[in-house]
């Protein structure tokens, strides 16, 4: 059994982790987020990983990105602070240039699925976990109930 690996999409950087299944991380590599976003933010994840991936024996990637994904878990909705990247495919996109199945999911759903499993919710049967974002007065909650991801919107008057 390989490993997994899990890629953080930030403003400023993109780092990506070998992870062990216990949420060890074994080794990371790090570039700058591309200010074009688009084709050039794309592939700089996929150097992250293949970076990573010519080290380790790697099973799949995780990709970490604020913004609106699909519920199937592969296109880039809308994206508040990244150009280029509305109505992406990226699971198609990162598959072609990785080799490997990728998982694309909100970074608020990350953090919350990251505590419950290895931080501060290990071991909890429920967990809440709110994020409030300055684009325009955005909150957003993320929820789990019995390993099960649930999502909602808390109005901007709230």
């Amino acid at each position: 059994m390989g490993y997994t690996i899990g890629v953080d999409v930030g403003g400023t950087k993109v780092l990506g982790g070998v992870v062990d299944e216990s949420g060890k991380v074994i080794e990371t590599a790090r570039r700058d987020t591309p200010k074009a976003g688009g084709a050039a933010l794309t592939a700089a994840i996929a150097d992250v990983a293949n970076e990573l991936k010519a080290k380790h024996p790697i099973d799949s990637v995780g990709v970490s990105a604020t913004g609106w994904v699909s519920s199937d878990r592969k296109t880039i909705l809308a994206t508040p602070n990244i150009s280029g990247w509305n109505g992406v495919n990226l699971d198609y996109e990162l598959t072609s240039m990785i080799g490997l199945p990728v998982a694309i999911e909100n970074d608020a759903n990350s953090a919350a699925w990251g505590e419950f499993r290895f931080g501060a919710a290990k071991g909890k049967k429920d967990i809440l976990l709110m994020v409030y974002r300055d684009w325009e007065t955005d909150r957003k909650s993320t929820r789990l109930n019995s390993s099960h991801l649930k999502l909602s919107r808390m109005p901007s008057s709230a």
